[in-house]
């Protein structure tokens, strides 16, 4: 028992590294332009559609191909209605 509450303080600390990680990275991409500032999102939902948004925006300006990246807008927006 003792092992699984380490495993997963462990787990949490990586996750939390990761996220600090990714806002750091998403502050420097918007610092430089590739991104544009993202307001504070309302909901869930909003804030996963902007995300998704985001990474696409992404993509297309670093030129980088991504066989799903035409269909993540039309994609997000269908989630975000359904829910």
């Amino acid at each position: 028992m003792k092992e699984q509450i380490k495993a997963i303080r462990s787990i949490r600390a990586e996750i939390s590294a990761i996220q600090k990680q990714t806002l750091e990275m998403i502050r420097l991409l918007e610092d430089q332009g590739i991104l544009e500032p993202m307001q504070k999102p309302q909901t869930k939902k909003e804030k996963a559609l902007k995300m998704g948004f985001a990474v696409v925006q992404m993509r297309l300006t670093a030129h980088q191909p991504a066989p799903d990246s035409t269909r993540a807008p039309s994609m997000a927006r269908a989630w975000f209605q359904k829910s």
